[in-house]
């Protein structure tokens, strides 16, 4: 992911489009804007025991990104596009999730970051005269939450026996009989393996 500099191409920095899922498109041009908040950070579950060193550490997944967008009204055009966009935007009561809303600029660009539901606007602040500031409170959208895979435990003699046939075919470790490891076969009672000194071999 390549990003314009905001050194060569600064203006990319001051402009801001957002389109509402399945809905309309919308953009100011020559505008200051502003991303404060938190980005997806890590999240650890971390259990510190009483008069022990260290700790338990149980990683937890990512944390959702809380972006704060603002940014500058000062045309008409630029107060046209922010009254349209409230209108189908703005959360509703009920049970009806709030839009689904894609935010383009670099520097949200940059973190892989696009796609928001909109949790609030900001109560509009007048800095100087001629001049609005308008802003949202974002979190970042998800279809649903990715599962963290547990640990797999170490494989047993019982899990591999039960794999070839079931608890049958486990054999009795303790079992003096036994000339070797097998499962499921034991050699005849009485019955002793020959050692190499014992076999005759002819000249």
């Amino acid at each position: 992911m390549t990003e314009p500099s905001w050194v060569s191409a600064a203006s990319v920095y001051d402009t801001l489009f957002i389109s509402i899922e399945r809905g309309a498109r919308y953009k100011w041009l020559e505008t200051l804007v502003t991303i404060e908040g938190s980005l997806p950070a890590s999240r650890f579950d971390v259990k510190e025991a009483q008069g022990t060193d260290g700790a338990s550490i149980r990683y937890k997944g990512l944390s959702a990104a809380r972006p704060t967008l603002s940014w500058q009204l000062w045309t008409l055009e630029h107060e046209i596009e922010w009254l349209d966009f409230l209108k189908a935007a703005l959360p509703r009561p009920g049970k009806t999730a709030p839009v689904v809303i894609t935010a383009i600029h670099p520097e949200l660009d940059m973190f892989g970051l696009t796609k928001f539901w909109l949790e609030e606007p900001l109560v509009p602040k007048f800095p100087i005269k001629g001049i609005c500031e308008v802003g949202l409170k974002l979190l970042q959208w998800s279809a649903k939450p990715k599962e963290i895979a547990p640990a797999k435990k170490p494989l047993t003699l019982a899990d591999y026996a039960a794999s070839l046939g079931g608890a049958s075919a486990v054999p009795n470790l303790r079992d003096p009989t036994l000339s070797e490891i097998t499962f499921g076969e034991k050699p005849p009672p009485g019955a002793q393996p020959t050692p190499p000194s014992a076999v005759k071999i002819k000249p």
